[in-house]
């Protein structure tokens, strides 16, 4: 009965520590994507999706993480943040290009939103404007959604 009792406990143990180590991996995803640092403890992940392979690394990713109850939490981090709706540029790019069978976040009308432009790094464009998404024949952005009606945060890459 000990033995038994000491199994379980470490099975405990090693299913909290799984999921700590994906959660930090979430985080440093969205650092290393979005040049954002964020805090998500207390968001646990719902679903990740990852379409990105091939030779050259062409996809999307899309995160979803439950922040139930972090909601000023995250909030706080989210000053520099645009409120809903996306800009048009965003929501074509997001909504209205491409197959039908893509992996985007829904449509969202109360929260909150952060754009960061990765083809830039390599430009003299704005990082954070989307001006200029819509006008070029590749597009490699982040987007970070935070939904307050839901208490979700979606974390979105497209990579062309």
């Amino acid at each position: 009965m000990k033995k038994s009792a000491i199994i379980l406990l470490i099975l405990i143990l090693l299913v909290g520590l799984a999921s700590c180590a994906s959660l930090s991996k979430a985080e440093r995803r969205i650092q290393k994507g979005a040049r954002i640092d964020l805090d998500l403890s207390g968001c646990r992940i719902e679903t990740e999706h990852d379409t990105h392979g091939g030779f050259m690394g062409d996809g999307e990713y899309l995160l979803v993480l439950d922040c139930s109850g972090e909601g000023e939490k995250i909030l706080a981090q989210t000053g520099e943040w645009t409120a809903f709706p996306l800009s048009d540029n965003l929501r074509e790019a997001l909504y209205e290009w491409g197959p039908s069978e893509r992996i985007v976040p829904p449509e969202i009308s109360s929260g909150v939103w952060y754009f960061y432009d990765r083809f830039a790094d390599e430009t003299a464009f704005d990082r954070r404007s989307d001006a200029r998404l819509l006008s070029r024949p590749a597009v490699n952005y982040s987007l970070l959604m935070y939904d307050s009606d839901t208490g979700r945060l979606y974390y979105y890459e497209m990579d062309t």
